[in-house]
């Protein structure tokens, strides 16, 4: 079953290359900040109960992930809250790559969108945090949540096991389809795959219509 990166749901199971565990799929949040859009799948394991958010956008044609892993509290980093434009984590600076505000609506639970702000951060290596702080005028009346994690690329995100076979949405494109871009390839259409066939087929008839004809 090939689908976008965008059209997974709960109860779909997840692979990460690298990673043993699979990774059923529990939450789907959908932020957007105005016409853009991008989605986080909130997965636990199933074996250690470990938690792993992964999180995929669309951007200048091209798929982008990140795998976040780790989710210190706040009073770990205890300036994230004023989204400062660096952050210090296990002996690593961070250098904020953008910031803004968005809406974040919980779709798998019909829950209704609350506003937020959110900065991204990255090292020098694959490594990134995300800050996103909900509510509250003054930062020590704010919920702050912090995601430390890597950078993926988006054949690393595999579907193992779809929960079922029915039409799915495509959440950033907005779209209902049953299967347009391949989750391991972030682009291949079934719509190509089956103008392809048609093809063959065609030439195959073709050419029985020409043997046919001239015996």
């Amino acid at each position: 079953m090939d689908l976008r990166l965008d059209q997974f749901k709960v109860g779909d199971v997840l692979r990460i290359v690298g990673e043993i565990e699979e990774l059923p799929i529990e939450k789907v949040w959908l932020s957007q900040q105005g016409p853009y859009r991008w989605v986080d799948y909130e997965t636990r394991s199933r074996r250690t109960q470990r938690r792993v958010i992964v999180s995929v956008e669309y951007d200048d044609g091209e798929w982008e992930a990140v795998m976040y892993d780790a989710f210190p509290e706040a009073h770990e980093i205890p300036s994230a809250g004023t989204l400062p434009s660096t952050i210090r984590w296990e002996g690593d600076t961070f250098q904020r790559e953008e910031r803004g505000r968005c809406t974040t609506e919980l779709i798998s639970h019909g829950e209704p969108a609350i506003d937020c702000q959110y900065a991204d951060y990255s090292n020098d290596g694959d490594r990134t945090i995300a800050v996103e702080v909900f509510g509250g005028s003054q930062p020590n009346e704010a919920e702050v949540e912090i995601f430390v994690g890597r950078t993926l690329r988006p054949t690393d995100v595999q579907l193992y096991l779809p929960v079922d076979t029915q039409p799915r949405v495509s959440l950033v494109a907005n779209q209902s389809v049953s299967s347009a871009g391949s989750a391991g390839s972030g682009g291949v259409t079934l719509t190509w795959r089956q103008l392809v066939i048609g093809c063959v087929v065609l030439a195959i008839a073709v050419l029985f219509i020409i043997m046919a004809a001239s015996s």
